[in-house]
């Protein structure tokens, strides 16, 4: 009875080890395996919102490349002076009948006003073109037939046409190349006048370089002086004498020798 009881009690002895052992091998496992899943969970879930702050910069990265890539659109400066030159061909079709008014009108409804031989779209033409050297054309607007007088001038400033010059028959201006422009204007028998303008770089000033004019010496009108200075006003007292007319008329042939055409496309081929 003893060594079948001690058999017996060794039997469940060992039961017992062998079931403890499995099962505590079973949570080992069971726990390893809850453990691993919950740690990699934890390592790949993301902090709220993360994902979408990191597409964010992504998208806001691939932003800046484009716009570092991509360049800014030219300036249309035809349709810029498009509307002044629409306004110009409606005051040249109306023959200068006081109907249309135009800023910086003045040369060219003497033109058209005094045309006798040709079609008036064919004596007024147009050009635009860099004139100040900055990069930013100027619209002229002038004698198709010579192409040696500039009526106006157009500039351009912050994306609208500013008018910076008016021409008349009696004040006229001409170019001599480059951003340079010969002046010249009479006040009558008495008064005339040669000038050598340049225009400024951001062509909106002309800026007086030579100045040349005939004046009455006196109040009495008994003789006329002939004068110069660079500030572009007939101020007697703040210029210099000049020895002779001739002097004064061979100046002012110099300067009207450096005129040069303009290759302006008449209005009878302008296309709105």
């Amino acid at each position: 009875m003893k060594v079948r009881y001690g058999k017996n009690a060794l039997c469940l002895l060992l039961m017992g080890v062998i079931f403890i052992s499995g099962c505590g091998k079973r949570e080992e496992v069971t726990g390893g395996e809850e453990l691993g899943l919950d740690t990699i969970a934890a390592e790949i879930e993301e902090p709220e919102g993360q994902e979408n702050q990191e597409t964010k910069i992504e998208t806001s990265s691939n932003q800046g490349s484009k716009a570092d890539i991509e360049m800014p659109a030219e300036t249309d400066y035809e349709q810029i002076y498009g509307k002044v030159l629409e306004e110009f061909y409606a005051l040249i079709a109306s023959d200068g009948d006081g109907s249309v008014t135009v800023e910086g009108e003045g040369g060219v409804g003497e033109a058209i006003r005094s045309n006798r031989e040709d079609d008036n779209f064919s004596v007024v033409g147009y050009a635009i073109e860099d004139f100040s050297g900055d990069g930013i054309p100027e619209l002229v607007i002038g004698d198709a037939v010579y192409r040696n007088k500039i009526y106006t001038m157009f500039t351009c400033t912050d994306g609208e046409p500013r008018c910076i010059l008016e021409s008349y028959h009696r004040s006229r201006y001409s170019w001599m190349g480059g951003n340079e422009f010969f002046y010249e204007g009479s006040g009558g028998a008495i008064y005339t006048i040669f000038a050598h303008y340049t225009l400024s770089p951001d062509g909106r000033t002309f800026l007086c370089q030579e100045y040349y004019f005939s004046h009455e010496t006196d109040e009495t009108f008994e003789e006329i002086g002939f004068y110069h200075n660079t500030f572009g006003e007939m101020e007697l007292g703040a210029s210099t004498r000049l020895s002779s007319e001739d002097e004064f008329r061979q100046l002012g042939e110099e300067l009207s020798g450096k005129i040069q055409q303009i290759e302006l496309i008449p209005f009878s081929e302008y296309k709105s």
